[in-house]
């Protein structure tokens, strides 16, 4: 969640909160007494103030060492490509999440919509499988409703989920 922002992180905490989003390693964490309001505001807004490395930066050839490189490579969010076919899925990008997650898909505070480049691809296809069957954790207070869900049913739907050998 780290590098999300503020707001979208409460509405989600407020989702584990109320079990309108499933998520059993948060049910301890998350009831009223556990949980009160002003602590979901402290915490999204600590979360969203983490800066989570996305790239590596440059090498520095005259003063390099490996094992400093290996320690910010630790600490650098990076995920495996996924199989499937990068340029079909730039075009369902473009017409169905684009508009409110980016160009190149780092969200849009504005719109509340938080960034989906770089997440885990388990956790991108179970919120595509949610958003399908219109799962209220996925759609509720969300402006991914109706036609943006009908429209990713068509685009989506005919797209198989495959899954690394």
């Amino acid at each position: 969640m780290a590098g999300l922002s503020a707001e979208y992180i409460e509405r989600q905490l407020i989702l584990f909160r109320t079990r309108q989003r499933p998520n059993m390693p948060m049910v301890e964490h998350t009831d009223e007494r556990e949980l009160p309001d002003s602590d979901i505001a402290d915490i999204a807004t600590y979360i969203a103030r983490i800066e989570l490395p996305k790239k590596l930066p440059p090498i520095n050839e005259e003063n390099f060492d490996p094992y400093q490189r290996l320690l910010l490579a630790e600490r650098t969010f990076n995920v495996a490509r996924a199989p499937g076919d990068p340029a079909q899925g730039e075009k369902i990008y473009n017409k169905e999440c684009r508009s409110c997650h980016g160009d190149e898909g780092w969200g849009r505070p504005d719109k509340s919509a938080p960034f989906i480049a770089g997440q885990y691809t388990e956790y991108l296809w179970h919120q595509v499988e949610l958003l399908l069957e219109g799962n209220e954790s996925t759609t509720r207070r969300s402006p991914m409703r109706n036609s943006s869900r009908t429209s990713a049913k068509r685009s989506l739907g005919t797209s198989s989920r495959t899954s690394p050998s």
